[in-house]
């Protein structure tokens, strides 16, 4: 693989599943909250911005 193709793969680690309401709909804050979890970045939310 490229260099560009092991940064992809590096940052979007792979998801057994997804969150997903009654309706069929993926939950996108969840996958977000998980993402901050898995990427280590919780110090980074708590900046504020304006």
């Amino acid at each position: 693989m490229g260099e560009l193709a092991d940064r992809i793969t590096e940052s979007h680690p792979d998801i057994d599943s997804y969150p997903i309401i009654a309706g069929g709909k993926i939950q996108k804050y969840k996958l977000h909250e998980t993402a901050i979890e898995m990427l280590g970045l919780q110090d980074i939310t708590k900046i504020e911005t304006a």
